[in-house]
């Protein structure tokens, strides 16, 4: 509209702004979930995991020598009820929850 300010560039950039935010909050809440069932009996694989943003992409995961295995081996025993999938697991649990994380940070950033 004539004599209207044009605010795409304001709203674009609050957008990409507030996207990696949103992003850092939900793959924390991934994690957290992630860590109440990843097996704790043999050491340090909570404190191996970490998130990891860049731009619009985000990753969730675990750098230990043995996160793969206790992960991907359903026959592991886990005397301690932890579980193996506990990532994906986490991911499937808290998925709406981690979009809704996503869409507040927009929605606050866009003024909503």
């Amino acid at each position: 509209m004539e004599g209207q300010p044009d605010l795409s560039a304001d709203v674009l950039e609050a957008f990409r702004a507030a996207v990696p935010v949103g992003l850092q909050a939900a793959g924390e809440l991934i994690l957290t979930e992630s860590n109440l069932d990843s097996p704790t009996l043999a050491g340090d694989l909570d404190s191996t995991g970490s998130v990891v943003v860049d731009g619009t992409e985000m990753g969730v995961g675990y750098d230990s020598e043995y996160a793969r295995k206790q992960h991907e081996n359903t026959w592991y025993q886990h005397p301690q009820g932890d579980k193996p999938k506990f990532l994906e697991n986490a991911l499937t649990n808290k998925a709406d929850a981690a979009l809704d994380l996503l869409s507040t940070s927009i929605g606050e950033a866009l003024g909503g």
